[in-house]
């Protein structure tokens, strides 16, 4: 009966872990789409004036600060939830790492 309860608590453990390990790679996922989204973003901002600008008629200055605004929130926001993703990342990981200990 001692032999069973230890088998059972080992299989538990290993299923926890498991369970820690596949949270922790939708989070690792998560990161990499945001840092698309950073990158796609930064990206846009920094071409916008290039291929959008003619001159001050016909592409008025605020038309492309809107732009810009627009992406800098964008990756505000993104980077707000990298770290928010990284940090949940790394507490699955951590947990995980601790449950080999057990």
């Amino acid at each position: 009966l001692i032999l069973f309860g230890t088998t059972a608590w080992a299989q538990d453990i290993s299923k926890l872990k498991a369970e820690h390990i596949i949270q922790a790679s939708k989070y690792e996922a998560l990161i990499k789409e945001q840092d698309n989204v950073i990158e796609e973003h930064s990206k846009t901002k920094n071409e916008f004036r290039k291929k959008y600008w003619i001159n001050d008629k016909l592409s008025p200055k605020s038309k492309i600060k809107e732009m810009e605004t627009h992406c800098d929130k964008i990756i505000a926001n993104a980077k707000s939830q990298k770290a928010n993703f990284v940090m949940m990342a790394e507490m699955h990981n951590s947990l995980a790492k601790e449950l080999d200990k057990k």
